[in-house]
C-alpha cells in the first residue's frame, strides 16, 4: 500500500532554553521530516488500546492508523505560522511531541503526546510548567487545549496545573483553559 503524501513541517525556531527542563534531562528541538517514523510509531501506540478490540486484521489496523496519522499531520501543519512542532527528548532520546500555537493573545496546546515509557515520570508536568512560564513571559492571556473526554489521566494533569474546564459543544473532547492572572 502506498504511503499517503505528507506535508512537511514548517521551519521553526528552536525553543528558548530552559534550565528547568534541562535539569530533568528534557530537551525540545524542532521536529523535522526525519522524525516522521518516530512520530508515526508514537501515534500508532497512542491508538493501540482503542483498536485492540476492533475485529480488523493487523494489516487493516496498520493502514487505518497510517491514514489517520497522515490526516492529523496534514491538519496540524496547515495551522499557521505561529505553531511550533517540537520533539520532546529525554536524555537525548525521543520521548514525545509537543505542538503549540503561540498566537499572540491566547496560546493553544495543539498536542502533547508522550511515549508510554515516558509517562508518569514528571515529563508532562515539566513541559506544562515550562509552557506556562513561556506564555506568561510572552504576554499571552493564557493557554487553551482540548483533551479527549475518556483521557481522565491527561485531564487530571492539566487540572493540577491550573487548567479549568470551560463550556464546549464537542462530543469527543473537553476544552480546558489556563488563564494568566
Amino acid at each position: 500500500m502506498a504511503t499517503p503524501a505528507r506535508d512537511p513541517f514548517p521551519v521553526a525556531a528552536p525553543p528558548p532554553p530552559d534550565w528547568t527542563l534541562r535539569a530533568t534531562g528534557i530537551a525540545l528541538r524542532p521536529a523535522s521530516d526525519a522524525d516522521m517514523p518516530f512520530l508515526e510509531r508514537l501515534y500508532a501506540a497512542s491508538r493501540a488500546d482503542e483498536l485492540a478490540h476492533v475485529p480488523w486484521t493487523a494489516a487493516a489496523k496498520a493502514a487505518f492508523v497510517a491514514s489517520q496519522f497522515a490526516l492529523q499531520h496534514r491538519h496540524y501543519t496547515a495551522g499557521g505560522s505561529t505553531t511550533d512542532f517540537w520533539i520532546v527528548e529525554r536524555h537525548g532520546h525521543p520521548a514525545g511531541r509537543l505542538y503549540v500555537d503561540r498566537a499572540p493573545a491566547m496560546w493553544h496546546l495543539v498536542d502533547l503526546l508522550l511515549a508510554s515509557v515516558a509517562r508518569g515520570r514528571g515529563i508532562g508536568s515539566a513541559l506544562l510548567d515550562w509552557l506556562q512560564q513561556s506564555a506568561r513571559a510572552s504576554g499571552a492571556s493564557g493557554i487553551d487545549l482540548h483533551v479527549l473526554i475518556p483521557n481522565m489521566r491527561a485531564a487530571a494533569l492539566y487540572a493540577r496545573h491550573g487548567f479549568t474546564r470551560v463550556p464546549d459543544h464537542s462530543q469527543t473532547h473537553r476544552r480546558m483553559i489556563w488563564r494568566i492572572s
